[in-house]
């Protein structure tokens, strides 16, 4: 047989239905892509708990030694890999007693300009307050914030700091940054993945004292509600869903198989009337084509809604993940197809015929 005369012979058996299409290709969809989207929603909630678990500060390690953090130490951790901040705070005696609010003065805290990369207000200069601050004196940022003394500051920036577990002092404080000249009291480090070297790292940015009056530093994370460690791998390796992509090749081999075995008269009279294994086989390879590939096409459109809203990386990382389970059932559904094949004998036609 001609490749044309192939692509012919596979084209009429399609829209003649007998191949069965239609039927194959919903019932290769619905599992297919309906598992692939079951694996899919238990990997989107894995990178929700990620999202939650450094949106809480989780993942904000500290080491505290008053008065003997170096801040530039402290400040150059930021460029080892997996470090997204890092910065040096102190505490100070000052208050900011603005003229709205006497009554209830803000905490000033000295920092590096590090320390603000972690609050999430990089890039500002000047005083910076705590959005509960903020909302206190009635203000915005870029407004100037009168002081009781007759002086007047501007505000260049606020943080968020919700009382939702992490360690208190900062919900309702100023911070202004510093020259790292003098030492600090804390470094913060913000690491994303979790990483267990966090405390050693953090250990190379205290001062050594040698008096016996010198305190151990403490090293503590920012917010331990959602537990002391996040292991994303060992999440994700250990997910409900991890066996679903051998579960839809399962599927799709055994539907591969029966596509053709109920077909079995009609492949070996076309052998025993000359036509060769290789051409049948191009010819299923086509007409399976038909039914695998409308859920290849659909798959990437339904995870991109179910990735809607997430970072632009974990979408790619779901739609890749995902993608593979329908791909590897395709697959499957092709060596389903061969097996049917490899296993269908012209010189059994008529115990076919006979068992039909």
């Amino acid at each position: 047989m001609t490749w044309r005369a192939i692509c012919r012979e596979a084209w009429r058996n399609v829209i003649s239905h007998t191949t069965k299409a239609g039927i194959l290709a919903i019932v290769f969809a619905l599992f297919s892509l309906g598992l692939a989207t079951t694996d899919a929603l238990t990997t989107r909630q894995l990178l929700a708990d990620a999202t939650t678990y450094r949106t809480v500060g989780a993942s904000i390690m500290t080491i505290e030694a008053q008065g003997r953090i170096d801040g530039p130490a402290c400040n150059a951790l930021a460029t080892i890999p997996g470090v997204r901040a890092s910065g040096a705070v102190r505490t100070t005696r000052e208050n900011l007693t603005t003229a709205v609010l006497p009554s209830a003065p803000i905490p000033v805290f000295e920092t590096t300009a590090g320390f603000l990369n972690v609050m999430g207000t990089g890039g500002t200069s000047g005083l910076v307050l705590s959005a509960d601050a903020l909302d206190a004196v009635k203000r915005n940022v870029g407004d100037e914030l009168s002081l009781r003394d007759g002086r007047s500051v501007t505000i260049t920036g606020s943080y968020v700091y919700p009382s939702d577990g992490r360690s208190p002092g900062f919900g309702y404080a100023a911070l202004l940054p510093a020259a790292p000249i003098e030492p600090f009291d804390q470094c913060w480090v913000d690491v994303w993945p979790v990483s267990p070297q966090t405390r050693s790292l953090l250990s190379t940015t205290v001062n050594p004292d040698s008096s016996a009056q010198a305190e151990n530093p403490t090293v503590s994370q920012l917010n331990t509600t959602l537990g002391t460690g996040f292991d994303g791998n060992a999440r994700f390796a250990m997910r409900i869903t991890r066996f679903v992509p051998a579960l839809a090749a399962g599927l799709a081999l055994v539907l591969g198989f029966v596509a053709v075995r109920r077909r079995r008269v009609e492949l070996s009279s076309s052998m025993h009337a000359g036509a060769t294994r290789a051409a049948l086989g191009l010819m299923l390879f086509l007409e399976t084509l038909a039914w695998v590939l409308p859920a290849l096409l659909l798959t990437p459109f339904v995870l991109h809604l179910l990735g809607s809203g997430l970072p632009t990386g974990d979408t790619a990382a779901l739609l890749t993940t995902s993608m593979r389970t329908v791909a590897l059932a395709a697959c499957s559904a092709y060596l389903g197809v061969c097996a049917g094949l490899l296993s269908t004998r012209e010189k059994q036609l008529f115990a076919y015929f006979k068992d039909r």
